[in-house]
This record gives C-alpha cells, sequence and structure tokens, in this order.
C-alpha cells in the first residue's frame, strides 16, 4: 500500500479522539493465506484467515488529530498518543468482521499509519468487541466503504478541551469554561 500525501502541519487546536488499540504484531494469522503475518491493511487480507490476540498484548491508546477541512482524508496521529509518531498521516482503511469459534461475530477497525514516503509505518486494530487472547477469529467481511460511518456510531456525546461552543446570543467560549449552573 502506497500513499501520497504531504505531510500535515499538526496544530493543538485540532479536536483529538482517542481510542484502545492493538498494533499489528499484536493480531496474527495463525491460519490460512497469511499465516504467521501480522494484521495489514485491507488490500492484502484473505478472507477466513484466522487471526488470534497475542497472548501478552496490551493495548495502546492512539490519539486521532481530525482536521474539519480535510473531509474523508487522513486523520493525523496527535500529539499526546500512546502509540504512533506524532503529526504522521492516518488513515480509516476498513471495518473488518470476524467469527469467532462459537460463531459470534466481532467487528474491529483498521487504521494505517504511513511514514513520509507513503508508505505502511503501522497498522493498529481497533476492535469494536472485546477479543479473547489466544483465541482464533476467522475473517469474513473486509468493508472499505463503511469504516467512516462505523466509527463514528462509536463517538461518545463528548466534547474534547476547548471546543467552541456557541451560547444562545451568539457568544462563544471554550466547553471547559462551562459549569453545571451555565445559562446558555
Amino acid at each position: 500500500m502506497s500513499m501520497h500525501i504531504q505531510r500535515a502541519h499538526l496544530r493543538t487546536s485540532v479536536p483529538t479522539r482517542h481510542l484502545q488499540v492493538f498494533r499489528s504484531a499484536d493480531f496474527c494469522a495463525i491460519a490460512g493465506v497469511n499465516e504467521g503475518d501480522p494484521l495489514t491493511d485491507a488490500s492484502d487480507l484473505a478472507f477466513e484467515d484466522v487471526y488470534a490476540l497475542a497472548e501478552p498484548a496490551a493495548p495502546v491508546r492512539l490519539g486521532l488529530a481530525t482536521d474539519s477541512g480535510s473531509g474523508g482524508g487522513p486523520f493525523l496521529v496527535s500529539r499526546d498518543t500512546g502509540a504512533g509518531r506524532p503529526g504522521a498521516p492516518i488513515f480509516l482503511d476498513s471495518l473488518l468482521t470476524f467469527m469467532g469459534p462459537a460463531g459470534g461475530a466481532r467487528e474491529a477497525l483498521v487504521f494505517v499509519e504511513v511514514d513520509a514516503a507513503g508508505t505502511i509505518a503501522e497498522v493498529y486494530l481497533h476492535p469494536l468487541a472485546p477479543l479473547v487472547r489466544k483465541q482464533g477469529y476467522a475473517l469474513v467481511t473486509i468493508d472499505r466503504e463503511s469504516a467512516r460511518a462505523r466509527l463514528a456510531e462509536t463517538a461518545r456525546a463528548a466534547f474534547t478541551k476547548g471546543t467552541p461552543i456557541t451560547r444562545a446570543r451568539g457568544a462563544h467560549c471554550p466547553v471547559d469554561e462551562l459549569r453545571p449552573a451555565t445559562m446558555f
């Protein structure tokens, strides 16, 4: 996968969202075409490959900075991230569905961080339901069209620090200055 992009300047005022993710090396194919390989982008995945979360795997906090003008473009790795290189472009690659051994479906989002040359630097898995370590999950769906909508559905009703709020009379104030008794 090669994505050519211009390096974006990461501002501190850009809204940030934090997700618990696993690095690709923590989620590897244990059976199938890609056996032994870590998770990668959708173009290299194969249906029915079986993946498992490694025993020592621990989730890390990935900060995604958004730029309201970017539309469907990449996110940026935020300054306060626990994974990735701050300022690096990161793409929401796909929504995957896995089937567990008991038949329960598990969805996960795949994020791909790229370097300055546009090549993959790291792949991250954001499970939308808990995964059991060392349990096999067969890949049954690769969806590149619905990933953004599915990410939006997972959002909580919260504002990041500094988000401007418009009050009833048109005045603006940062959300962190509001108090429970604040009148709008």
